[in-house]
């Protein structure tokens, strides 16, 4: 049976009301509760094997041509992935991340358990022209939020070209900077293409929201500080109507690091032609500085925890078989939503994990 989509709150109405705009919502700061690896075929690993090693290149070695390494795209497929990773982070950390509520019921320690791309989506909401869809459910009183493939698209081939073409530097650049040792490989080797992450845990508002985070790279001297690497295109790419921007950027870095705890980035300004200068480390906090005009982090911050808000309070039915399915149109800045009650393609709980919980296992075996 199809159900019509309901308007949940357009955003234009939201930024017009003055009671919500004067609200200030508290974000506490992040702790790190844990990590897992993705091997390059995307097989979840438990612990670090995936961590990279930032080891910058000798001034001799520039400028970097990015054409001389060979780069595959992968494209992670976090759509297809839905919480998978997650489940299996809660399944091998269960004396963690499990509670005894009463003789007969463990619940997950969390309100939301969810992935920070998901929660940089919504934090680059209020300045975006990125239209995204969200897949919601409830289980035993958490919400378990995931991000979906768009219905449509907002961005010209064009656009989409160009942010294909600084992907694919992104990566290129990575096998300069990064190693899967302290001492640096030859600039031609092949890096292991798998990728490390971090599990955080942070009180946004009222809900305790648990998330895991991909992570760059570990900086060589310091064990627990990790930075990241980005490409900004040439100045003949910028095109503000596709949301290629330098403003839109760094509030995408921002959002980004702001979750995972980056203080600091690398940043590459390739030419046209895929050549490479300098690297510029930033601070994150100067991009903050510098955009003061363009954007607010407060903002940003306040957009995301009422878009959560909204979200979970339309989750009605307590049961993993009902997906709920959140979308957002970039062009009328609306968000409507739509349950499905039975059991589907998209329903994302997997069998083992419902029987876990319901078995009230808690310590690891």
């Amino acid at each position: 049976m199809n159900v019509k989509p309901k308007l949940v709150f357009n955003l234009d109405a939201y930024e017009k009301d003055p009671d919500i705009r004067k609200k200030e919502n508290q974000l506490s700061r992040l702790k790190e509760i844990g990590c897992f690896s993705l091997s390059s075929e995307r097989f979840y690993r438990r612990g670090g094997d995936e961590i990279k090693i930032l080891v910058m290149p000798g001034q001799d070695c520039f400028p970097l041509d990015l054409n001389k390494q060979f780069a595959k795209l992968w494209e992670a497929d976090i759509y297809a992935e839905y919480l998978d990773n997650m489940l299996y982070f809660i399944r091998d950390n269960k004396d963690l991340m499990l509670k005894r509520v009463s003789p007969r019921r463990v619940e997950v320690q969390a309100d939301i358990i969810t992935h920070s791309e998901l929660l940089q989506v919504l934090k680059c909401t209020i300045y975006s022209k990125q239209n995204w869809r969200i897949f919601g459910t409830k289980f035993l009183g958490t919400f378990y939020l995931c991000l979906g493939r768009p219905s449509q698209k907002e961005v010209t081939s064009e656009a989409s070209q160009i942010k294909r073409t600084c992907q694919i530097w992104e990566t290129k650049l990575k096998r300069f900077l990064y190693s899967d040792t302290p001492e640096k490989q030859t600039l031609n080797s092949q890096l292991d293409e798998g990728q490390f992450y971090k599990v955080f845990q942070s009180k946004m508002g009222e809900f305790s929201v648990i998330y895991g985070s991909p992570m760059g790279a570990r900086c060589n001297q310091r064990e627990n500080l990790f930075t990241d690497c980005k490409v900004m295109p040439p100045q003949s790419f910028i095109d503000d109507n596709s949301g290629i921007s330098e403003p839109y950027l760094e509030l995408s870095w921002w959002s980004e690091c702001s979750l995972n705890g980056v203080e600091e980035i690398h940043v590459a300004r390739p030419n046209t032609s895929g050549h490479v200068e300098a690297i510029e480390k930033k601070l994150t906090i100067s991009l903050i500085t510098k955009n003061s005009k363009n954007w607010s982090i407060n903002k940003c911050n306040n957009s995301m925890l009422h878009i959560l808000r909204q979200i979970c309070s339309n989750i009605k039915v307590n049961n993993p078989d009902t997906i709920y399915e959140f979308e957002y149109d970039s062009n009328s800045r609306d968000l409507n939503f739509k349950p499905c009650f039975l059991r589907n393609e998209n329903t994302f709980i997997s069998d083992w994990y419902r029987s876990m919980l319901k078995d009230r296992v808690i310590v690891n075996k």
